[in-house]
């Protein structure tokens, strides 16, 4: 990047626009920046690095501090860049935050302009934004801010810190600028690995031992002689795991042969079991067939006692079953007989029906023999109840109207009132007035000239000015209060007779309005007298109140009637049609149930019943019927088996008399226990030797996870200990890396140093300390080659340091342009320093500054040094007044 054009505008000291043209150095490539202290030598830089990154290249400075304070108000403050790069020309314009006057409004207040930013790209492209305008520089110059500070903008005093910096800081300062923390986050990354691994041993280590334990825990007290040996191993300090290994797998021999002498033993005494069993269970049959024998013989007996309530029970079934055939024709006949009564009872409904009817219409036949004169009625109603509303508004209208007339009549008095009380004044203040003239002429007057009025040239008694006399103002006021109130006066004057003329207008209309209400009233009245005596007028309740009842109310019920009377013929219509049915619907039932009489008589013959009644009482519930032929069912059933089972037993059984089973059944007891006791000790051994395998079997897989896992921390904590400084060398991963950035920088620098010390020194990094301990590798040593001995940094003068830090600050530059992929940084900004070097040293300082240019890079020295000015021919020269600062090129 090589800057051509800035402009700062309101920026700083500078309180106008301000421009440098960077093109005049050219060919020169060495300038220096010179100025009085405060003048604004370093707000240069502070431009260019806030045009490109939007942010200053000091640590003391903040952007939303740099608008001039000796700026106008209408001044902007802004900085604007030209630059190359690449063989590219940009353009790049920002402004900060800021708070400056108000142009309009009000004076004093003031207004925030927001921070933005533009970048003109060489296509004729527009990026606009902070955001978007920080990322594409960062993209064109392949440098962020901090890489442009460390390689673009030299601060001498920084470096020169860090020449007697404590390892610890250089380090924190290399970390930074070479990125070499991902060195020291792999490191920790490696501990923390190598932890894990660690604790994945210690996991499958402690749960093997609690398999042991476990193991222990759960059979000693039954083995403990069998376990002796596994329990010895387990109370050392740090367990033997192959020893371990060989006491489970002679354990686990010994409870197979434990368990084999036990399962013989169970074996015999099982089979000693099944033979007394055999025998018991036989003579315990025999005797159960003796028992069963005697039972059967007592259930025959106590069968034949309910032989008699058997039979009586089946005949009674069977005419039950005999009844139930004959429910058809049963119900047959109820339902013809049901459906005969319902059509009488039919026919005497639609009879009583008929005649109800019959009375109905002979009253309602009124509506239809006076149809046109009750719609004649009803038309006077509606007209008069059209009247009576209207009149209703009418009369609403005119009270409206009257109130309107008081209050439009009590504003016209007050109105009258203010008029009169405001003539009143001004009559007594032009009166005064007048007067007031007469005695102002009068003072005008002097002894032997004539009189404007009269002409005479004696004044004898000349009028006076009488006290309370208004001024000229109040005079004017009065006159216009008294038009003002005499406007109004008019005004209401004229709304006051418009709201009397309506008021008047709508009392006309509301007694024309109640005249014809009474005339069509007495019509209505006369038309109504039809109704006397009817229907409706008993019931509205009375002549009086029929009068009362509005037009809708007698339309709706006149409508009604003549409704009614339509539905009444059409159901008295419909009424002797169902008449005629209904009757020859009774014939014919009387028909079929003389049918269905005959076929249940028939059928109550054939089933053996005398009569309906005999059949009824035979019947029984379909419930009951079960249960009788469940019971007689098995009555037989029950008595077929007991002859079976007797037959059967009386040719099996021998003898009858049963077997005696004590002394058998003893020595089964006896048997079944030792059986049990040696079973139990079997269970004990089998499920010893099971818990023994699988802790064998679960001991072998966690070895060898465990073994697998001691691999991986093997691999990890070899790693770790390289990594951390436990080796050799003592040096951690970090410092190895940084020993080797800063060996490169020191070669860098010391082809400056070297030459700017006339050959006398050169820098190295300190390895080893004078007892041998490894240092933290970034100290800086000199070799002095007056005295051919190596001495510490901090032993140099004031102007060998500032040559050690300029060379050192070089030196970094080339090497972080080097290891950035090669980064080209054609202008070099160097701030201060230059003040405590001797002539021959500054000399030599220049000359390698010189030799930086000649490789077409810009160089910018910021320095107040007078040898300075004298040396290098290009300036931008800052001068500082009192309202600001201003700037002059020379070259």
């Amino acid at each position: 990047m090589k800057p051509e054009k800035l402009i700062v505008s309101g920026w700083g000291p500078y309180k106008s626009r301000m421009e440098i043209d960077f093109t005049v150095f050219d060919g020169r490539g060495l300038f220096l920046v010179t100025g009085a202290t405060g003048a604004g030598k370093t707000t240069i830089f502070d431009a260019i690095t806030y045009a490109l990154y939007g942010n200053l290249s000091g640590q003391m400075r903040e952007k939303s501090s740099v608008r001039s304070d000796f700026a106008d108000a209408d001044t902007p403050t802004f900085v604007e860049l030209s630059m190359s790069h690449a063989r590219k020309r940009y353009r790049i314009m920002r402004n900060p935050e800021y708070v400056r006057p108000r142009k309009r409004g009000k004076e004093g207040t003031l207004t925030r302009e927001k921070e933005n930013a533009v970048l003109y790209l060489p296509d004729g492209s527009v990026i606009e934004g902070v955001r978007e305008v920080n990322a594409a520089i960062c993209e064109i110059l392949v440098l962020d801010y901090a890489q442009f500070k460390q390689i673009t903008m030299i601060a001498q005093g920084e470096f020169a810190r860090l020449l007697t910096a404590a390892p610890k800081d250089k380090m924190r300062i290399f970390r930074d600028i070479f990125g070499t923390g991902v060195y020291e986050q792999f490191t920790q990354r490696l501990r923390i690995k190598a932890g894990a691994f660690y604790d994945k041993v210690k996991e499958q280590r402690h749960k093997l031992e609690e398999d042991i334990r476990f193991l222990l825990a759960e059979a000693l007290g039954e083995r403990k002689e069998a376990l002796s040996g596994l329990l010895e191993l387990t109370e050392e300090k740090y367990w033997n795991y192959a020893a371990i290994a060989k006491e489970l797998a002679l354990i686990e021999q010994q409870a197979k042969g434990e368990k084999e002498v036990l399962q013989k033993k169970c074996d015999s005494l099982q089979l000693q079991n099944e033979e007394l069993t055999g025998e018991a269970a036989a003579k315990h049959l025999e005797n159960e067939q003796i028992d069963k024998l005697l039972q059967a013989e007592e259930t025959l007996r106590q069968l034949a006692e309910r032989k008699t309530e058997i039979e009586e029970k089946a005949d009674r079934l069977k005419k039950a079953r005999a009844a139930e055939a004959l429910l058809p024709p049963r119900m047959n006949r109820q339902a013809d007989e049901a459906a005969l009564n319902a059509c009488r009872g039919k026919e005497a409904a639609l009879r009583a029906e008929r005649e109800k009817l019959l009375v109905q219409r002979e009253e309602l036949l009124f509506y239809g023999r006076k149809k046109e004169e009750l719609q004649q009625y009803l038309e006077l109603c509606r007209q008069l109840a059209e009247l009576k509303k209207k009149a209703a508004e009418e009369e609403t209208e005119y009270k409206n109207a009257c109130r309107k007339w008081e209050a439009a009549k009590a504003v016209f008095l007050e109105k009258e009132g203010a008029y009169e009380a405001k003539k009143e004044a001004y009559a007594r203040a032009d009166k005064a007035y007048r007067r007031a003239v007469v005695g102002i002429a009068a003072r005008m007057l002097k002894a032997g000239e004539p009189c404007p009025v009269c002409g005479s040239p004696e004044h004898p008694h000349p009028a006076g000015i009488e006290p309370g006399l208004p001024s000229e103002e109040e005079y004017k006021k009065l006159k216009e209060e008294l038009e003002s109130a005499e406007q109004a006066l008019r005004k209401e004057q004229q709304n006051a007779a418009s709201l009397r003329a309506l008021k008047e207008e709508r009392e006309r209309q509301l007694a024309d309005g109640r005249n014809k209400t009474e005339e069509l009233a007495e019509r209505e009245e006369a038309a109504g007298v039809l109704l006397k005596g009817t229907a409706m007028e008993r019931e509205f309740g009375g002549a009086m109140l029929l009068k009362q009842a509005s037009y809708e109310e007698k339309a709706a019920y006149i409508r009604a009637g003549t409704e009614r009377l339509a539905q009444t013929e059409g159901m008295l219509a419909t009424g002797e049609g169902q008449l005629v049915q209904a009757i020859k619907d009774i014939r014919i039932g009387e028909q079929k149930a003389a049918q269905s009489r005959k076929a249940l008589q028939e059928a109550l013959f054939k089933e053996g019943f005398a009569t309906e009644e005999e059949c009824s009482a035979a019947d029984l519930q379909k419930s009951e019927m079960a249960g009788l032929e469940a019971e007689i069912q098995a009555y037989a059933e029950k008595r077929s088996a007991a002859d079976g089972l007797k037959e059967h037993l009386e040719k099996t059984v021998k003898s009858r008399n049963k077997h005696d089973l004590t002394a058998l059944l003893g020595s089964l007891e006896e048997c079944r226990g030792k059986l049990s006791l040696e079973q139990e000790k079997h269970r004990h051994a089998h499920f010893f030797l099971e818990e023994v395998k699988k802790t064998k079997a679960q001991y072998g897989e966690k070895m060898k996870k465990i073994e697998a896992a001691e691999e991986e921390y093997g691999y990890v904590k070899d790693l770790e200990n390289l990594a951390s400084g436990n080796n050799a060398k003592r040096l951690v991963f970090e410092q190895y890396v940084l020993a080797g950035y800063f060996e490169e920088i020191l070669r860098a620098a010391n082809l400056r140093f070297f030459k700017m010390t006339g050959g006398r020194y050169e820098m190295s990094r300190v390895e080893e300390a004078g007892d041998g301990r490894v240092k933290d590798s970034l100290e800086i040593q000199v070799m002095d080659y007056y005295t051919g001995k190596q001495r510490s940094v901090k032993t140099l003068s004031g102007g060998e340091s500032f040559k050690a830090s300029l060379s050192l600050a070089l030196g970094m530059s080339d090497v972080i342009q080097a290891m950035n992929g090669g980064i080209r940084v054609d202008t070099l900004f160097i701030d201060e320093g230059f003040g405590a070097l001797d002539a021959e040293s500054l000399d030599q300082a220049c000359e390698a500054l010189t030799n930086l240019a000649r490789r077409s890079r810009l160089t910018g020295i910021i320095s107040h040094v007078p040898e300075l000015r004298e040396r290098i021919d290009s300036q931008i020269i800052v001068e500082k007044t009192n309202s600001g600062s201003s700037v002059k090129i020379h070259v």
